[in-house]
């Protein structure tokens, strides 16, 4: 990576990250563990940037920071284990960009060092199979690469950094405080708390930001002189097509795993409960169907086949996801957690 390179991806984060409402400055390489330091609502952040224009991105000794290596006799390498690290290197966030040809054409991978570690012992162990332990070309080289396919799954995960989508952040509010309720539909509580969380969204309102209001512990009084009842159903139409809005850049992949299972389905569904009378309730479904898709389904394996069906079908628009598709996607994800 050459010093226009490394400018160029700081800057393109910090750019990103303005564009999510978040202050970051770069530091030109003068922070030893860093690159740049982001802050929003009183909390910073420290991100490692790496960057490519072509090919992977390269660790030169992975005995650095990764790997415990033995060189045995005979030149065969052995990985003993991925090495110890701090807890505070582990979270370190790193973002990592592919520059692309032109504007608007460059790739986001945002994960954690430990992430890093993951892949690095991944590959390096691989890599030594294939050559029955001895490097090809240099027996003492420590040197890995990582490519963007390795780190496909990370793709413009932006909240890792901060939670910035208020849907998101909603749903990691209830599986932190718990005892939202999301059973629908309820006769009890009427799902009030989300209700209300979903009416304070379509206001711009996140609980990433000071001035939040709706908690498991407020008072309902104050719920109600802020935003009404929410027992005037339906809400307005423009209401609706906000929070849709809203959750069309929600991650699921980010709810799913960083909220309780099954909640977190259960969070899913009760706002398709909600929204499915709106008039753009087919482009969250497209949305959502084939976030699901990519989070849940595996390819090779003929016991997602059925589920392989559904997905198709509401990716294909031949009919609309529902908040009963995922009580089917909660029992078949219990159904392979128990077989395995």
């Amino acid at each position: 990576m050459t010093q226009l390179s490394k400018q160029l991806s700081e800057h393109l984060v910090v750019a990103e990250l303005a564009r999510r409402g978040v202050i970051a400055t770069p530091f030109s390489g003068n922070v030893p563990d860093f690159d740049i330091l982001a802050f929003k609502n009183g909390k910073s952040t420290p991100i490692q940037v790496k960057s490519a224009k072509t090919g992977n991105i390269t660790v030169a000794n992975v005995t650095k920071d990764y790997l415990i290596i033995k060189q045995e006799e005979g030149n065969f390498q052995r990985v003993i284990s991925k090495k110890e690290m701090p807890q505070w290197k582990k979270d370190l966030i790193f973002v990592v960009v592919f520059i692309g040809e032109n504007l608007g054409e460059d790739r986001f991978y945002i994960c954690k060092n430990s992430d890093i570690q993951e892949i690095i012992y991944s590959n390096y162990e691989s890599s030594l199979q294939r050559h029955g332990g001895i490097r090809p070309r240099n027996p003492n080289s420590r040197h890995c690469a990582y490519s963007e396919e390795d780190l496909s799954s990370f793709k413009d995960n932006w909240n890792l950094i901060f939670v910035t989508n208020p849907f998101d952040a909603v749903c990691k509010l209830a599986s932190d405080e718990g005892g939202w309720c999301w059973r629908m539909p309820c006769t009890t509580c009427g799902n009030s708390i989300f209700r209300y969380a979903f009416i304070e969204m379509s206001r711009g309102k996140s609980p990433e930001e000071e001035g939040w209001i709706t908690r498991k512990d407020v008072d309902y009084n104050v719920l109600f002189t802020q935003f009404g009842s929410f027992n005037d159903r339906p809400r307005s139409s423009p209401e609706k097509e906000k929070i849709i809005k809203i959750c069309l850049k929600a991650s699921i992949r980010y709810i799913a795993e960083n909220c309780t299972f099954p909640e977190w389905l259960g969070y899913l569904g009760l706002l398709l409960y909600e929204m499915e009378e709106a008039e753009s309730y087919g482009s969250l479904s497209l949305n959502w169907g084939k976030q699901l898709k990519e989070y849940v389904f595996r390819e090779d394996n003929e016991e997602d086949s059925e589920l392989g069906n559904l997905f198709n079908e509401i990716i294909n628009e031949r009919r609309l996801l529902n908040w009963r598709d995922l009580e089917k996607i909660e029992e078949h994800l219990i159904a392979f957690s128990a077989t395995n």
